[in-house]
């Protein structure tokens, strides 16, 4: 009953407005998968969007500004969270609970289902009023963004190889020469030109 509850409290703070490029991108993907896949869209649009972006969220409340600085779930709650990420994607999805401990739940999909398809064919309209942010060109992001990624990299060399240690060792060797081939690529294959004097 009670994760019941929490899903029906966070499925209820999702239909919210989202912002236009979200949206955008989300009708983009719809519009490809019913052109491939027909009938398949809003499937792909719940999959992307609970899949990439509420579930880790919602997961990791503490690596995405959702709790107060400091905030890190227990045991108990990592894996409730991880029950009620797991209950939304499957709805997400279509797809029922098959694990017995999650059966109980199915009543829930059932009765929640209309209300995901609402959701999905909403968010995928551009209202003239959702919030508008301009997206960097490429040029731009050529231009400023990537230097400023790499001039920051090289900064924050020894921390970044710092954490590579504890998780991921074997990167370590590689991140000299991918940090050459960026240097590379925005000295000289995407040289900016002089400011005018």
């Amino acid at each position: 009953l009670s994760l019941s509850l929490s899903l029906d409290n966070v499925s209820h703070s999702l239909f919210i407005g989202c912002f236009r490029v979200l949206r955008e991108l989300l009708r983009h993907l719809y519009d490809g998968a019913e052109k491939k896949w027909p009938g398949k869209g809003y499937t792909a649009v719940g999959g992307f969007l609970f899949l990439r972006l509420i579930c880790p969220a919602l997961v990791f409340p503490e690596k995405n500004n959702l709790v107060p600085e400091g905030v890190v779930p227990d045991n108990d709650g990592r894996r409730g969270l991880m029950l009620v990420s797991k209950a939304l994607q499957n709805l997400a999805n279509g797809k029922k609970f098959r694990e017995p401990y999650m059966e109980a739940l199915n009543e829930w999909f059932d009765s929640r289902v209309d209300s995901l398809r609402a959701y999905l064919e909403e968010i995928i309209v551009v209202p003239h009023y959702a919030p508008v942010f301009n997206l960097a060109t490429v040029d731009e992001v050529n231009a400023n963004e990537i230097p400023e990624l790499v001039r920051l990299l090289v900064e924050k060399i020894e921390p970044v190889c710092g954490k590579l240690e504890r998780n991921h060792k074997e990167l370590i060797p590689k991140l000299p020469i991918v940090l050459g081939q960026v240097t590379r690529w925005v000295e000289v294959e995407n040289p900016q030109p002089a400011p005018k004097a």
